[in-house]
């Protein structure tokens, strides 16, 4: 319920994304081992669960931003 509120707010979706994309970073550490096909699919999956993540929070977060930026009407 506390992150439902929250989710309107520009700062906690674009912290959100940078977790996620912190977390893409990290995960290709555990691919660096030998592991067997599955778990190296397994890793290749959750990065890329967790770069769409990182895309999808940011660009919301830009969508929030409220106000236009560029003076298109003046």
């Amino acid at each position: 319920m506390i992150l439902r509120n929250r989710m309107h707010d520009r700062k906690t979706v674009i912290r959100l994304g940078m977790l996620c994309l912190l977390l893409f970073s990290l995960v290709s550490w555990f691919g660096r081992y030998p592991t067997t096909d599955f778990w190296q699919g397994f890793i290749d999956g959750a990065r890329g669960v967790l770069l769409g993540l990182s895309a999808g929070f940011n660009l919301w977060a830009v969508r929030l931003g409220g106000r236009s930026r560029c003076a298109a009407g003046s």
